[in-house]
């Protein structure tokens, strides 16, 4: 999948250049969650690769799909928000998606203050998994979902530059 062979270059980028400022986990991340894998799995399979300690880590990237819709989660350190970035976000779906991304953020909390991470878990923001999410502002809704995957690898190439409010789209 392309989410996921992107992931693995920016991880293998940032390794080389020894910079590891984001963390691209591939969608596989949230269908694990979904279905119930324990956290315990979730560091033996995500910990090594995608999710290297970094005192520099300013966003974590978490692409998410529900019924054929691509959405994005972007964790951004600096404004210790979580934000929702969807290209076809209707009222019915906000709570939702919203508690889906809730979820996530409870399983990254837990896998970054777990054993795995030794010292550099006291790095880990003590209240990781209660920070607000906000809905990224200046998405265009697209009217369907027919090009949602198209317009999260978009967001996901803005690296460590991302933007939670996009003017001029």
């Amino acid at each position: 999948m392309v989410f996921t062979a992107y992931a693995i270059k920016v991880a293998l980028a940032q390794r080389y250049y020894a910079s590891i400022k984001t963390w691209h986990l591939p969608p596989e991340f949230g269908e694990d969650l979904k279905y119930g894998k324990s956290i315990p799995d979730m560091i033996d399979t995500y910990k090594n690769t995608w999710m290297t300690y970094s005192p520099e880590l300013k966003f974590i990237y978490v692409p998410l799909m529900e019924y054929n819709h691509w959405y994005l989660m972007v964790v951004s350190m600096s404004d210790r928000t979580v934000y929702h970035v969807d290209s076809y976000l209707q009222d019915h779906d906000i709570e939702d998606r919203r508690a889906v991304i809730r979820n996530v953020c409870e399983a990254l909390y837990k896998i970054m203050t777990s054993d795995a991470y030794g010292d550099s878990a006291v790095y880990t923001p003590f209240d990781l998994e209660q920070w607000p999410i906000d809905i990224a502002r200046g998405v265009p809704n697209m009217g369907s979902s027919a090009n949602s995957s198209i317009w999260v690898l978009q967001w996901m190439l803005m690296e460590d530059s991302f933007a939670p409010n996009l003017p001029g789209l």
